[in-house]
């Protein structure tokens, strides 16, 4: 899921969900377990990274203008985390500038397919 961090989804990668439905449920579950636990733990000032549930692991990746979040069966790769990583920062240096002030407009993401493709694949860098 590539989403703002105020919680807008601007794409996912996932055909397991029912389009346009559980997948903004999704985003918003997980801004809300965000703000949830940035409020409640105040002082603590850092970032929400991962969630566990059961079989699943929700790994988080945050910069300023966008926020990645995978849904694993597996155990931990940390593989998966330093690409997440790597790609949140290219996503940030190639678009933040556009997601400042978001229209909406997908087309203002275009390049970003490729990006999120090549995480996917397990082939980032």
């Amino acid at each position: 899921f590539l989403m703002t961090p105020d919680g807008r989804l601007l794409k996912h990668y996932t055909r397991r969900l029912k389009p346009d439905q559980d997948d903004d449920i999704l985003a918003g579950m997980l801004t809300a377990v965000q703000n949830f636990i940035k409020e409640s733990f105040e002082e603590a000032g850092g970032k929400l990274k991962e969630i566990r549930f059961e079989n699943y692991d929700i790994f988080i990746s945050h910069s300023k203008s966008v926020v990645i979040a995978a849904i694993i069966s597996t155990k931990k790769p940390e593989k998966l985390r330093v690409q997440m990583r790597l790609v949140t920062d290219d996503i940030e240096r190639h678009f933040g500038h556009r997601l400042v002030n978001w229209s909406g407009d997908k087309a203002d993401l275009a390049g970003v397919d490729i990006i999120m493709k090549r995480l996917l694949s397990g082939r980032y860098r």
